[in-house]
């Protein structure tokens, strides 16, 4: 059935104020600096470049028309995070942090040079020079004045058995205490060189080596060592600010449903963490038979299970913060092509997009979730001491795994003794790197400059920037013109939030629009309750940004006239709807919760937008206890 579709546009062009509030740790929680309000991640891996060009060596934010088109886009999925390496210092950076900043999106930098997984051990071990750590710097210098800046990923630190390896001298307490020693420096750095103070962490890939799904039993030790505070000084610069993970349920060919009991898992080892933590990359990936990994939306399970209130794993009734999806488009790592489906979206050589299924199916997940207050939730007042360094409560020191020839035992390490600061680095933290420094500019521009297409292949002609300043965004409901993806469920249909600043399109969905004015603005929100509303595929289709990201409307002028009156009396009524669906279900269709079958019925005590979802074999206690094994 064709479908239909109205657009209100803004008129006008409007210079922007700043979006976001810096980000700070309060004990396990991510807090907005000015509200302190608890803040969710809802992250992507973002890169900008396509089959031809290798991530590792490309810049992803030195292209303010690259950075505005995948910006609007990723507006459509309530993203806030982005994460990005390869900063080059030399380049201007001004344009697109502005632009994420405008529509809510903090920017997470990896210091990491080598590549997108982690350091090799010998980059690692020789990474402690004073030419490294200038250029770490100097990118430092060039992001460190952005208000969007999140922090700095120091990078992953190499795979355990790499220091069991014969012929490599470091152990890997060793190489912790140099990681936290480049930890220590960094710190340093900012707090004599920035202007406030900017988040610095640690990754950790912490499988466990008997191949049982789970966390590793090293997860809490390894929390510990890295964040607790020397003879606990709460000016202890070299202590992590935040622990990520890398790689826990990502490039497994294990049903989703075992991912799960990993991602539970996680959550209950770091219970007693007392730094937020997240999931630095997360998702999972399927070879089929194929050589090539690739994303099916059905795989996509895992963010509904992360992110529902009922999994309780996020923050405030769990322990994690979030994560950052793998990854945003058809990224060439250096050493696989990627297939058409690798990401959210597949970028031409030319920056044209074709939206993925998987994109529209991310959309109606989140479309499911209560995402209103993740730049700003639940309030955490008190700041809470940082845990005194203390081995004794480290529960696991040891590990054991078959080396080359033998079984060989690693221990982490259980003191603090860093090693000392060679005196060129010592000069280069005291006098400054003197690199190249941004600022945030105005976003005046709002267009998009390529072609966007949606699932099907279909141009889509409305996607614009809506910039805003608002801390609450919604999501802007299922993605556009798909045709063989299923319909929206009862919760998560049309009507499209709005949250635009002047100058900027504005979109409104099926389900009816409600206009209310407040000291000079105008504020349209989506209809709280999305059971009785409708979707339909016009209405997605050419108008993909039509519902804006939610952060609530500055003063705009509407757009009336003929043609609006026309779009509005053209617009489905709800029996309309409710016919559409049902003639859709008599022909096969399936709602998103019936092909995710571990969403079971909503309770009355979760928000209308979420349905719950079966926890895991183990999580109830010990999730450790599970005992499926890898096949």
């Amino acid at each position: 059935m064709a479908m239909l579709f109205r657009t209100l546009l803004l008129l006008g062009v409007a210079r922007v104020a700043l979006a976001l509030d810096f980000a700070v740790a309060r004990g396990s929680a991510l807090v907005n600096n000015e509200t302190s309000g608890i803040i969710t991640m809802n992250g992507i891996w973002y890169s900008q470049s396509n089959s031809t060009t290798d991530v590792n060596a490309m810049d992803s934010l030195k292209d303010g028309n690259a950075c505005r088109r995948d910006a609007a886009l990723m507006a459509q999925l309530g993203i806030n995070t982005i994460y990005v390496m390869a900063i080059d210092p030399s380049e201007n950076h001004d344009d697109c942090f502005s632009i994420f900043n405008s529509v809510g999106i903090y920017v997470m930098v990896a210091l990491r040079t080598n590549g997108i997984f982690q350091y090799s051990y010998n980059d690692f071990v020789n990474s402690y020079t004073a030419d490294k750590m200038k250029r770490t710097f100097e990118v430092i210098d060039a992001v460190k004045d952005y208000e969007n800046l999140l922090g700095f990923d120091m990078g992953l630190m190499p795979n355990m058995y790499e220091f069991g390896i014969e012929g490599n001298p470091m152990s890997y307490a060793d190489g912790e205490k140099l990681y936290r020693a480049i930890i220590k420096d960094t710190k340093e750095y900012i707090s004599r060189h920035a202007s406030r103070s900017i988040l610095v962490g640690v990754t950790l890939r912490l499988f466990r080596n008997d191949e049982r799904i789970g966390a590793s039993d090293l997860t809490q030790s390894h929390v510990h060592w890295f964040s607790c505070a020397v003879d606990g000084r709460e000016d202890d610069l070299s202590r992590a600010d935040f622990a990520s993970f890398y790689g826990i349920g990502l490039w497994e060919i294990d049903p989703v449903e075992k991912q799960n009991e990993t991602y539970a898992s996680l959550e209950q080892e770091l219970k007693s963490a007392n730094v937020p933590t997240w999931y630095q990359m997360y998702g999972v990936s399927d070879e089929a038979d194929t050589i090539e990994y690739e994303l099916r939306p059905d795989l996509l399970n895992d963010t509904l299970f992360l992110y529902n209130t009922s999994s309780q794993l996020i923050q405030p009734r769990g322990a994690l913060t979030g994560g950052a999806r793998f990854t945003w488009t058809n990224t060439n790592l250096g050493w696989k092509e990627p297939v058409s489906n690798w990401g959210l979206i597949n970028t031409d050589s030319e920056g044209n997009v074709l939206l993925t299924e998987n994109y529209d199916t991310l959309r109606r997940i989140f479309s499911q979730l209560n995402t209103a207050n993740w730049l700003s939730g639940t309030s955490v007042d008190r700041q809470v001491p940082p845990a005194r360094c203390n081995s004794s409560v480290m529960t696991n020191v040891t590990v054991d795994f078959d080396g080359e020839s033998s079984r060989t035992t690693l221990t982490i390490a259980t003191d603090w003794a860093l090693p000392t600061r060679p005196s060129e680095i010592d000069a280069l933290v005291t006098s400054g790197a003197q690199g190249k420094r941004g600022q945030m500019v105005d976003v005046t521009i709002t267009t998009i400059a390529y072609a966007i297409r949606d699932s099907r292949g279909e141009a889509i002609t409305t996607v614009s920037l809506k910039p805003s300043k608002s801390q609450t965004r919604t999501i802007t409901g299922p993605p556009t013109n798909s045709g063989t993806s299923p319909p929206a469920s009862s919760g998560g249909a049309a009507p499209l939030s709005t949250g635009a600043k002047a100058g900027i399109g504005v979109g409104a969905g099926i389900g009816g629009l409600a206009l209310a004015a407040a000291a000079g603005f105008f504020l349209l929100r989506r209809r709280r309750n999305r059971r009785a509303a409708g979707t339909s595929d016009e209405t997605e289709k050419g108008n993909l940004t039509g519902g804006t990201d939610g952060f609530g409307a500055h003063k705009a002028e509407l757009a009336t006239g003929p043609e609006v009156e026309k779009q509005q009396a053209e617009l489905a009524t709800d029996e309309e709807v409710q016919k559409r669906r049902a003639e859709e279900l008599a022909a096969g269709g399936k709602y998103p919760q019936e092909l995710y079958t571990s969403i079971a019925p909503e309770p009355v005590e979760l928000p209308v937008t979420e349905r719950t979802v079966e926890l895991p074999v183990g999580q109830g206690g010990d999730a450790r206890l599970g005992t499926e094994r890898r096949d």
